[in-house]
């Protein structure tokens, strides 16, 4: 073992043992937590999550199963609470409540996302060697069971409570050099890498005698790879198909956006903005840009629809659209232009645009006058638009962070649209890491992305995940770009997030094998 790494553990035993150790570990959990978000947007420090994630697997090692629990716990609040604390804004923009309340809620939902990490923490105690120690068993419950572990539990927290993955460990990694594996593993898959990686620190930290040069070389393997494989081309540019594009972001003030009386300075701004791009491919609006109920704008909408046809130019707009026989509302994205077409969002946001558990939380929220939102899902449709040039997948706001739902578009899509109104979070992280989110999407599945938000950050994305063009936030700007249209798929679009998940599955069951083998040789030695 390397001399460093022996001095540290030897000064760390004693500060890990007693009650004030244990409080120690707890804080450092905690505190690991909170400098987490550090490392996705807008500081992008992608090497963090090494150091964290690798002190956190140590101090997992320490304690009884609900002390690794707490601590697994204790990480995720920490993280939780300083990366998707911006949740307030919208809580107190929306439902009018006072600060205090706002911040409250912001943290239960820390708590409740927190149990994730303590799941993970709760079942990799369990499956730890009974004396841990250097043994091949302790290699691979720490170098394969854990990260399969940290895999599942963002895979469940994107799929349970409707789903919530902000945060997920690979979207730290769009920069940096693990991103060349996102066309092939997908955001889970960058995670368990990363996880892995963070791991083997933790390991070479307890390692003795042989096996760190090995072990480096095989960690080192995988960073190396990275860039070489983002240069791969797993998708192609359509012959012919490249597009003159301009995002239209129109900065409205959101008190003052769902105001009626405001309706006719915002149809007015997206005008004077859009004018001088008549004549482009295409143009794209925000989501719910026009603060109207489809059927009672007719008269403007068939404007910009001959508008369009005149010009040769094919407009994208959201809008909120009531189905006249079910009564329905829903938040949508309509095509104008040589041709028409609706998309209605399938994946809302709870509490935002529908109360989960309704019956129940409905009368008491009315009581207390907080607005309850009604908008329905839309179900049975992809998330495709058909324009004149091409097919163009698209999603609406909080669609983007779902990888996998958006993977029935392909590979008819040749171009990926993203609207969404990011004015609900104010200056906080969120419009960062939500384009950070479209740009792992872009990544993913090797497609531009074209994104309009009402206040920022717009942008246009190529299908490596970097942006060709950004707009400032909180001003009024039209983003004028080159977007090509691609055809062809990526190994992780052809086959989602199974493979990850399969293969976490089956190295938990592997490690837990493992430990009852380690068992029952230790009885029988005795």
């Amino acid at each position: 073992m390397p001399r460093p790494f022996s001095q540290l553990r030897r000064r760390l035993r004693p500060l890990l043992s007693g009650r004030c150790g244990q409080r120690l570990g707890d804080a450092g959990a905690l505190g690991a937590g909170a400098l987490m978000p550090a490392a996705f947007a807008p500081w992008n420090l992608w090497p963090l999550p090494l150091p964290l994630l690798a002190l956190l697997a140590l101090l997992w090692r320490h304690g009884t199963t609900m002390r690794a629990c707490w601590r697994g716990w204790l990480f995720g609040f920490g993280m939780f609470a300083a990366g998707v604390g911006w949740v307030r804004i919208s809580i107190r923009m929306y439902g009018d409540l006072p600060g205090p309340v706002a911040w409250l809620l912001s943290l239960i939902l820390a708590a409740i996302l927190a149990l994730y990490p303590a799941l993970v923490g709760l079942i990799g105690r369990r499956l730890m060697p009974a004396r841990p120690g250097c043994t091949g068993h302790d290699a691979i419950w720490l170098l394969l069971a854990v990260p399969s572990l940290w895999t599942l539990s963002e895979w469940l927290r994107s799929l349970l409570l409707t789903g919530f993955p902000w945060l997920s460990l690979g979207y730290s990694q769009t920069d940096g050099p693990l991103g060349g594996w996102a066309p092939l593993l997908g955001i889970f898959g960058l995670g368990w890498l990363l996880a892995h990686s963070a791991c083997l620190l933790a390991w070479l930290c307890l390692r003795r005698g042989r096996g760190a040069l090995p072990a480096l070389c095989l960690g080192g393997l995988i960073w190396a790879l990275g860039p070489p494989l983002r240069e791969v081309s797993w998708t192609a540019p359509r012959p012919g198909g490249e597009l003159s594009v301009a995002v239209i972001q129109g900065a409205i003030p959101q008190p003052l956006k769902w105001d009626a009386a405001y309706l006719t300075e915002t149809v007015t701004r997206y005008r004077r903005l859009s004018a001088p791009h008549w004549g482009a491919d295409l143009i794209v609006w925000p989501e719910t840009v026009i603060p109207a109920f489809r059927h009672q704008v007719g008269p403007l909408l068939a404007e910009l629809r001959q508008r369009g046809q005149s010009a040769n130019t094919e407009l994208l707009l959201g809008i909120p659209v009531r189905d006249s026989e079910t009564g329905k509302l829903y938040n949508s994205l309509l095509y104008l232009g040589r041709g028409t077409g609706v998309y209605h969002k399938r994946h809302l946001v709870p509490f935002g645009e529908y109360l989960p558990l309704e019956r129940l939380l409905a009368p008491p929220l009315r009581r207390l006058g907080v607005p309850v939102p009604a908008f329905s899902g839309a179900t049975g449709e992809k998330p495709l638009l058909y324009p004149s040039f091409g097919p163009v997948g698209v999603a609406i706001c909080y669609e983007i962070i779902f990888g996998s739902e958006l993977l029935d578009m392909l590979p008819e899509a040749e171009l990926l649209v993203n609207v969404s109104n990011d004015a609900w979070f104010g200056d906080s992280l969120a419009p960062h890491q939500h384009l950070q989110i479209a740009r792992a999407r872009a990544l993913e599945v090797g497609r531009y992305l074209v994104r309009a938000t009402n206040d920022g950050i717009s942008a246009v994305i190529d299908e490596k995940g970097r942006l060709l063009a950004q707009a400032a936030q909180f001003q009024p700007q039209t983003l004028t770009a080159r977007a090509l249209q691609f055809r062809g798929i990526t190994p992780y679009a052809r086959w989602g997030d199974w493979p990850m998940v399969a293969l976490s599955l089956a190295l938990c069951a592997a490690s837990l094998a493992a430990g009852r083998n380690a068992r029952r040789n230790e009885r029988l030695a005795q």
